[in-house]
């Protein structure tokens, strides 16, 4: 009786010593993001944050494009500065985080913005 015992616990043991390997970050993806949360810093631009988008699994290969979305039409702000809205957008990252920022005519801050992250 002692020796079925010793079988069913090994065999419990080597089922519970399986690892699951986690599935690898995406190599490319697009997320559609919505700029609404401003934030008016003290140089008198605002900035909306994306937070730990970078850190899971997004950018960890490669490119991140940033269009804002007007219509049918989208707006790269990936490379500098752009007019848009009587103002000027731009966008930055860190290894954590995604924002857009902008300087506007006038001090209230703007609607809300679509936004699209392009991820290569």
């Amino acid at each position: 009786m002692s020796f079925l015992a010793i079988i069913l616990i090994a065999s419990c043991n080597k089922e519970a010593v399986k690892i699951s390997p986690s599935p690898p970050p995406p190599e490319s993806g697009t997320l559609y993001v919505t700029a609404s949360n401003w934030v008016h810093n003290s140089d008198g631009s605002f900035t909306s944050t994306f937070y730990n988008l970078m850190q899971h699994g997004y950018g960890t290969r490669g490119n991140l494009e940033v269009y804002v979305v007007d219509g049918e039409t989208l707006i790269s702000v990936s490379y500098g500065s752009i007019s848009y809205m009587n103002g000027a957008f731009w966008s930055g990252h860190n290894s954590k985080d995604i924002w857009i920022s902008c300087r506007l005519a006038q001090s209230s801050p703007p609607p809300a913005i679509r936004i699209k992250l392009v991820f290569t």
